[in-house]
């Protein structure tokens, strides 16, 4: 079945190719279990691997907004507003480099996005 220029996929096709997939990565998994190969991370991948578990597996905290706000504007030169949200490996980051002028940058991206946020009943936001 050809595609055409611009035709989407369907969601069956995709689960099609989907299980196609699984079926052969089960396929590779029972051969290298066959043939005693070990499926050991390279270096780079622990690492890529610990920086996204850093980056992106963070629980989100629950925060005042305007103390975030405030805290951002008056102390986020030296990380005060992330020592505030618990990032404590960013807020020793800006606090390292308060004299660079990174944090301030940093800072203003905090600030853009801290201030659209729409507060819930209690002025709480998740950062």
């Amino acid at each position: 079945m050809a595609k055409r220029k611009g035709q989407r996929e369907t969601q069956e096709e995709r689960a099609l190719k989907m299980r196609e997939f699984l079926a052969l990565e089960n396929e590779l998994q029972k051969t290298k279990e066959e043939y005693g190969i070990e499926d050991k991370p390279t270096k780079l991948q622990l690492v890529v691997n610990k920086v996204y578990d850093i980056i992106y597996a963070r629980e989100k905290r629950r925060v005042v907004r305007k103390k975030y706000i405030w805290l951002a504007l008056l102390t986020g030169w030296f990380g005060g507003h992330r020592f505030y949200t618990h990032q404590y490996k960013t807020a020793v980051l800006y606090l390292l480099l308060f004299w660079s002028g990174f944090p301030i940058a940093m800072t203003i991206v905090d600030l853009m996005i801290a201030l659209p946020m729409k507060p819930d009943e209690e002025g709480m936001i998740l950062m």
